[in-house]
């Protein structure tokens, strides 16, 4: 009898991690120029969502921006363009980039304060001196070593 091969799904940016069937994802429209992963809140008008920046609380965060279940045309390097429609996820597993060292079951913390090549709302494991601020029912579900890729678990309050 030959041995059976499985392919593994590549642990993409954007992507869900682990599907569990209840995922929460809404459309929003991009208010700016936006990465995969970054965490935002509402925009100026209703269906417009915006990065995160230095006045932001953890409840004015409605999610990350993550790859549409149904279409992942976005290369991992793009831009999602202002005038996009970007998907943003509020529960599930996904594939976040992160700024540095994460511990699988830590806690989330989101920067919204950013100087030379920091992102705002970029994902992390600290505080960073007080430039990011825990996000609520959301913990890492991977660990990495430094920068990169990591599972994030979220379960955002409604």
């Amino acid at each position: 009898m030959g041995q059976t091969n499985y392919l593994q799904p590549r642990f993409r940016l954007g992507i869900l991690g682990e599907y569990s069937g209840d995922e929460i994802i809404d459309s929003y429209v991009c208010d700016v120029d936006l990465t995969l992963t970054t965490a935002v809140v509402q925009g100026a008008d209703e269906p417009l969502c915006a990065p995160v920046d230095g006045l932001a609380t953890a409840a004015d965060i409605i999610g990350l921006t993550v790859l549409n279940i149904d279409c992942d045309y976005y290369d991992e390097t793009e831009t999602i363009e202002a005038g996009a429609s970007v998907s943003v996820a509020r529960k599930g597993c996904f594939v976040c980039t992160v700024e540095g060292a994460v511990t699988k079951g830590a806690p989330v913390f989101v920067r919204t304060t950013a100087a030379g090549a920091e992102v705002l709302g970029a994902l992390r494991g600290d505080a960073d001196g007080g430039d990011a601020i825990a996000l609520p029912g959301a913990q890492f579900g991977s660990s990495t070593t430094g920068a990169g890729l990591a599972l994030v678990r979220l379960n955002l309050p409604q």
